[in-house]
């Protein structure tokens, strides 16, 4: 039954991303959807087209490299995650995110 949902969400999700491609947030919960369903790889796919269309928004940048270090890369996951924190120096998002980066890089601050 909860596969059923999932597949359901992230039809959804699809449909408003193909109604609306430049806006970012369809991009950001289906990110999410598919990092809660343990589905990295389709996040970063998804989320990487969302950076790419969407133009910038800390909180996509956060969870592109939130799925990044997930699927480990953590290089370019500290990359999405200095940006996230550039666009929005105070998003708790980014800040946590960066903050799993920099720790992958062994990294306490910057």
């Amino acid at each position: 039954r909860g596969l059923g949902r999932y597949e359901e969400a992230a039809r959804q999700f699809e449909a408003a991303i193909a109604k609306r491609p430049h806006w970012f947030l369809p991009y950001l919960h289906l990110g999410d959807l598919h990092l809660a369903a343990g589905r990295p790889y389709d996040a970063t796919a998804v989320l990487r087209e969302g950076v790419t269309l969407c133009g910038p928004h800390a909180a996509l940048h956060a969870t592109f490299g939130r799925a990044l270090l997930v699927t480990g890369q953590p290089d370019a996951a500290l990359t999405q995650g200095r940006e996230a924190v550039r666009l929005a120096p105070d998003h708790p998002l980014a800040l946590t995110y960066l903050g799993d980066a920099l720790a992958a890089h062994g990294q306490r601050a910057e």
